[in-house]
């Protein structure tokens, strides 16, 4: 049992014999299910396409819960937690909730909040 990555669509081989990985999503493995509906912040969509033209790897995680970030990335050989909050929101609508505050607190690695474009390219350090 444990967390799965499969792979979406083709597994066709980039320039230079690596795989395109750009298109992952991660399953548990045994009995549990992913939530089949979870919210994402409007601006996802945008924040995910950018790190991956500055070849960052991304894999979505919002559906997993538990206060588990929105997305894990790999750039430059370093991997990257983001929860994903909409800046164009209210400050009310922005907090992390307690299951992400949790998960915040006690994870031992790299995880923060990014509200748009360039503040997850900067923190991956894709710009200055």
């Amino acid at each position: 049992m444990g967390i799965r990555i499969q792979a979406e669509g083709s597994r066709r081989l980039r320039k230079g014999g690596q795989r395109d990985i750009t298109n992952f999503q991660l399953r548990w493995g045994g009995d549990r299910q992913l939530r089949q509906i979870a919210r994402t912040d409007d601006n996802q969509a945008e924040i995910v396409q950018a790190l991956r033209q500055v070849g960052a790897s991304v894999i979505l995680t919002h559906q997993l819960g538990a206060g588990v970030p929105d997305i894990a990335v790999g750039f430059r050989g370093i991997n990257y937690w983001f929860e994903i909050k909409d800046g164009a929101k209210s400050p009310s609508r922005r907090m992390l909730t307690s299951d992400e505050e949790t998960w915040h607190s006690t994870w031992r690695g790299h995880v923060a909040v990014v509200e748009s474009v360039e503040e997850a390219l900067m923190k991956i350090g894709a710009t200055k």
